[in-house]
Parts: C-alpha cells; structure tokens; sequence
C-alpha cells in the first residue's frame, strides 16, 4: 500500500522535529532483521528514552537537507537505514552495539552524530563501552568523597588510639 504524500511530508517533518532535539544520533544498517528482531530494538531502545526508525533514504534525506543534522546526508546513503536518537547517547550506543554483537552481519552500525559532529562506527563502539553517565557520576563523587573520608579517618585515629590504650590498660588492671 503507497503512502500518500501527506503522510509522508507529515513523517518528514516529525522525523525533523525529533532528530532537531536530539544530542545523539546512531545510523544503522538492519539487514534482513525480522519483525520480532525489530520490535526488541526498539523496545530496548525506548526503555533508554530514546526511538529507533527504520527510514526511507529519500525521505530522511528531505527531513535532513536544511538542518544541523546534514552531516547524516553521507550516512544515509544506500539501502534503508535503522536510526537511533536520543539526548543520552551512551545509553543509545550500548543498546545498538549489542545488538550488532547479537545479530552481527544482520545489524551493522555505520556511524552517528554526537551534538553535531559526525562520528565514525568505531568511535560509536568507543562511546558505548563508557560506563553510563549514572555510573560516571557515582564514580565522581566517589572521588571526590575520598579524601574527606580520609581526612575524617586521620582525625579521628588519635581520640581512638586513646580510647584503645586506655581499655588495654584497664585490661591490664584487672
């Protein structure tokens, strides 16, 4: 069934509108991906808050021309496309990745977009082996927690050095 041309200009420009606020974006290649397959991807993508489509070239590219985004013109090339986006990319790379790694030749990354620079697959796969930004802000305030903890520790042992030798001597008296 052909989708008429409201539909698809209505589609362009959604598909303009959330790629325009979104900080990340991750092009793919889903090869031969089957409906269930399809529906796992974006289930696993929409429980991170972000969406995955499957795009037309032509279609993406309209939605694409006269935005920030244009550096994803040269990723659209080809065959159909699978495109992630979000405002966490790590959680979106993550999602992506592991799902190559599970359907490896049938789901291929081909590259991205992070706050407008373009990224290469590679350096996709770089960014989802960070830690997620939760666990990057428990690791700083780890850090930053350490050296109160062990300036607390430091002034702390000498009262406790007392108490010690104090409960060692009447120990003793006993």
């Amino acid at each position: 069934m052909a989708i008429r041309r409201e539909q698809k200009e209505a589609w362009v420009e959604d598909f303009r509108r959330d790629l325009g606020s979104a900080a990340f974006v991750v092009v793919t290649k889903p090869k031969g991906l089957g409906a269930g397959e399809t529906a796992n991807l974006r289930r696993a993508v929409r429980a991170e808050s972000a969406k995955f489509r499957i795009v037309r070239n032509r279609l993406a590219q309209r939605a694409l021309a006269e935005t920030q985004n244009a550096a994803l013109l040269d990723l659209l090339q080809g065959e159909e496309r699978g495109v992630a986006y979000s405002d966490d990319g790590i959680a979106v790379a993550k999602v992506c990745n592991d799902f190559a790694k599970d359907l490896e030749e049938r789901f291929t990354i081909i590259g991205g977009l992070l706050d407008g620079a373009p990224l290469d697959a590679p350096q996709v796969t770089a960014l989802a082996k960070l830690p997620s930004l939760d666990v990057l802000r428990a690791q700083i305030i780890g850090v930053l927690q350490a050296p109160a903890a062990k300036l607390a520790r430091t002034l702390n042992e000498p009262a406790a050095s007392l108490a010690r030798l104090s409960g060692a001597r009447a120990a003793q008296g006993e």
